[in-house]
């Protein structure tokens, strides 16, 4: 019914805001590359720009990425100045947002590893109820709003287009704000328990017809309980259609 992410936005345009949480102590980008050169350890600054690169160049996902937080890294950390370009990475199972951790190698002649916690913040307008929705409630326009929310808060799949939602039926009670998943919705119910309906049954050219009462109420594709009202026999059958249940002869 919907994808994982039902309907992704990009991100174009993204606007990376890097916090770089340093030290009084540490040196100013340009102050921590020349102390690299004459003491032979590596920049942190330069492991920060390297990182915040990375990030901006696979900034993926749904929704927009409103803050990148590059957490504090050790002023006195000593790592060997690095004799090729730094090497990030991702290890494997990072989430694409909230708290993760990028690595970043050295190749050189004497290599290293660190790996440098990093908060993303990224945000995504989504479908909420409008208002309280009870149980059993068919979803028009005036019932649906959407909302600015941060995509690591987005425990279960989602919706971005009204279209996918309208017609759909309340599973259970719904309150005002809620994000509006596939586990909260059914398909609207054709078949309603106590009604008349229409038995048929099916074989080669032939189809035979009958009238039947619900035993229970059924959406598209369930098999229900029906009595047919010439034989008051209770049988099971197909719901393919509003008071259509199709029956084996």
């Amino acid at each position: 019914m919907v994808q994982t992410m039902a309907r992704q936005f990009p991100a174009p345009g993204i606007w990376l805001t890097l916090a770089l949480i340093l030290a009084s102590a540490l040196p100013s980008a340009g102050g921590a590359a020349v102390a690299a050169a004459s003491d032979g350890y590596q920049s942190l600054a330069a492991i920060h720009k390297v990182v915040h690169e990375y990030l901006q160049e696979r900034a993926q996902g749904p929704g927009v990425i409103d803050r990148v937080v590059i957490e504090h890294l050790d002023p006195r950390l000593r790592l060997t100045a690095c004799g090729a370009p730094l090497q990030p990475f991702l290890p494997n199972g990072q989430p694409s947002v909230g708290r993760l951790t990028v690595g970043v190698r050295c190749p050189g002649p004497k290599p290293w590893r660190l790996y440098v916690p990093v908060q993303i913040t990224r945000h995504l307008e989504v479908l909420v109820a409008a208002r309280p929705l009870p149980r059993g409630v068919v979803l028009t326009q005036d019932a649906i709003r959407d909302e600015r929310r941060n995509v690591a808060d987005l425990s279960r799949a989602w919706y971005t287009d009204p279209k996918q939602l309208l017609g759909l039926e309340t599973r259970q009670a719904i309150r005002s704000g809620e994000v509006f998943s596939p586990q909260l919705l059914i398909s609207p119910r054709l078949i309603h328990r106590g009604q008349e309906l229409i038995l048929f049954a099916t074989s080669g050219t032939m189809t035979v017809t009958m009238k039947g009462e619900a035993l229970e109420d059924g959406v598209e594709g369930d098999v229900i309980r029906v009595r047919n009202l010439s034989s008051e026999r209770i049988v099971e059958g197909r719901v393919v259609g509003i008071d259509r249940v199709q029956v084996s002869l």
